[in-house]
């Protein structure tokens, strides 16, 4: 179990030079801005969402780059513990992503009505559209990660892109067969 812990605070170490206060308010003032512009709080979580699952890939990259498998051996940990801490890591973003995208959009949704944007709360089946755009980006991932642990991120960054353009490709289609009924 400690090394368990260790490998998701090594993730998190790897991550955190990302987590830049520059980035977070750039990042948060585009879910804001869209949350208040479309009156809809998963445009919002959507873009909390998505940086997540950027996010996920950063331990694969770095460890790519840095070549962190020689220090896993050294340091005489499992593969099977290294796949788990990435996956605990992995529902740990998520969870934080999720619950930090509520906030914003919420707080999106307030500036857009204030701002006269919107006159209803916007809010309408949020639990559902929360719910829905979260399992989505879990299902990108579940794709990303084992293409990650098997090619190594270099190999796999193309094939995990793929995931992303079905997802937008599918998102188009529904949208226009919804405007055709």
């Amino acid at each position: 179990m400690t090394k368990l812990k260790e490998m998701i605070h090594l993730d998190y170490v790897t991550v955190k030079p990302y987590f830049t206060t520059k980035n977070l308010l750039l990042l948060s003032a585009m879910a804001l801005f869209l949350t208040a512009m479309s009156a809809n709080m998963s445009s919002g979580m959507g873009v909390g969402l998505m940086v997540a699952t950027l996010f996920v890939g950063y331990p694969f990259a770095l460890g790519d780059k840095s070549n962190l498998d020689a220090l896993y051996i050294t340091l005489s940990v499992e593969r099977k513990t290294i796949v788990q801490g990435r996956y605990l890591f992995t529902l740990l973003l998520n969870i934080c992503a999720v619950l930090l995208s509520l906030a914003i959009a919420a707080l999106g949704l307030l500036i857009g009505k204030l701002a006269g944007f919107s006159s209803g709360s916007g809010s309408e089946g949020y639990l559902a559209s929360t719910l829905i755009l979260s399992a989505i980006f879990i299902l990108v991932q579940a794709i990303q990660l084992p293409l990650f642990f098997k090619l190594g991120y270099t190999k796999a960054k193309i094939l995990s892109i793929v995931p992303f353009i079905a997802l937008m490709v599918g998102y188009m289609a529904f949208m226009t067969m919804r405007n055709i009924s």
